[in-house]
């Protein structure tokens, strides 16, 4: 019991540390640092956070995701710069094949809020792997770090089907259309004409059609997975 007691005092102290350090940050007039404006923050849609080339025509061969990046200080008369490096731990992709960053990027005089730019490349070892970038803020002479929870982002990118895109289950496909299988994904995209990873449809009621039309697809065509299964698009 006392060895409890003991855990409990210690994260209640580490949570409250943490809460001193956010609100000494927050009301520093001399404090200077950014974070990064996650997804369901202020309207920030979450698709930038997943890029998929699968979406994409053939000839596109790099995207750009836009990550905006928020003061945390005063805004300044002078163009300051910042940089952002992959976190080792939390990254897969590799720099110079995989995404490209810039030497450093720079917070525009007299504003509070710019765009982070990081360059994806269409590499062809997407084709057969999803890989994972967590990219944070460097300190440098104009800026420290900023608040923990909002200092990094992930972002995953692909060139295949392998693993549900975000749309499969936020339109509950999980559930219409039984087992996922990338074959499954690709002939609906077909079907609905599928254009983004976060894709839903203009009308709820198209959905039902579009999974209707789907079953009837397979099961007038039948389609076989890996290793000889008959594929069906039913729960």
């Amino acid at each position: 019991m006392k060895l409890i007691n003991i855990i409990l005092i210690a994260l209640t102290l580490a949570m409250c540390l943490s809460c001193e350090k956010n609100e000494r940050m927050l009301y520093d007039e001399n404090y200077n640092a950014l974070n990064f404006i996650m997804p369901g923050i202020e309207g920030k849609e979450a698709d930038s956070l997943y890029i998929n080339f699968m979406f994409y025509p053939d000839e596109k061969v790099i995207d750009t995701l836009r990550v905006q990046v928020r003061l945390l200080g005063m805004p300044n008369s002078a163009t300051r710069y910042y940089k952002v490096a992959p976190v080792e731990s939390g990254t897969t992709a590799t720099l110079g094949e995989h995404y490209e960053l810039k030497e450093k990027y720079e917070l525009p005089a007299d504003t509070t809020r710019t765009w982070l730019e990081v360059y994806i490349n269409r590499d062809e070892s997407l084709q057969d792997s999803t890989y994972r970038i967590q990219l944070q803020f460097e300190s440098t002479d104009d800026f420290v770090e900023g608040l923990d929870e909002f200092k990094s982002f992930i972002v995953n990118i692909t060139d295949n089907l392998d693993t549900p895109p975000p749309f499969w289950e936020a339109n509950y496909l999980h559930y219409k259309a039984g087992a996922y299988h990338s074959l499954k994904c690709k002939k609906f995209i077909e079907i609905a004409k599928v254009d983004s990873p976060n894709w839903y449809p203009e009308q709820t009621a198209a959905l039902d059609e579009y999974v209707k039309e789907t079953r009837i697809w397979f099961n007038e065509n039948p389609t076989y997975d890996e290793d000889g299964n008959r594929l069906y698009f039913q729960y």
